[in-house]
């Protein structure tokens, strides 16, 4: 059967990924996972008090003042009041992207930082789409691909396909 023939028929001459484009596609995520996890967490730092630990990353003691005054003030978040959306955006911009770095529920992770770009470009800053954008893309590539081979789903999920023993346990078997 010729090309053409194989193509009429629905069939693509397409060739599954090689080990060049695999690479690619790991580098990709990896990069996506750290890039946008530094987005949030650097912001969820912004908004606690807390001994410093190294490199300027602060250990959460509290939420501070200016935080609750830019919910109260300035963020007109819906669904809930100043005091909760301060508590639940520190928590994620803190909690999601450590997930994110380590690959642990990274669908899920970026899946919660996706909504919560969503309401910070309809009720935040909605001027500032460019930016936005550039997350969101980051933050779908992660949904749809996950967080790639090294992660720590990856070796989840390579665990729960490793085949099982076939034989059952017999306590009443003979040795030979």
């Amino acid at each position: 059967m010729d090309e053409s023939a194989n193509t009429a028929a629905g069939k693509s001459r397409r060739k599954s990924p090689g080990a060049f484009d695999g690479l690619l596609i790991a580098a990709t995520v990896i990069l996506a996972r750290i890039g946008i996890a530094g987005v949030f967490f650097r912001s969820g730092q912004t908004k606690i008090d807390g001994p410093e630990l190294f490199w300027g990353i602060k250990f959460p003691t509290s939420i501070n003042e200016s935080t609750f005054a830019l919910f109260a003030d300035e963020y007109q978040v819906p669904f809930f009041s100043p005091t909760i959306a301060a508590y639940l955006a520190a928590a994620a911009e803190l909690i999601l992207p450590i997930l994110l770095i380590l690959g642990l529920f990274t669908r899920f992770s970026a899946l919660a930082l996706l909504v919560m770009v969503g309401v910070i470009q309809f009720y935040v800053y909605p001027g500032l789409w460019p930016d936005h954008s550039v997350w969101a893309a980051a933050l779908i590539v992660l949904v749809a691909r996950g967080a790639g081979p090294v992660s720590f789903d990856a070796a989840w999920e390579s665990e729960r396909r490793r085949p099982k023993y076939s034989k059952k346990f017999d306590p009443n078997a003979t040795l030979k």
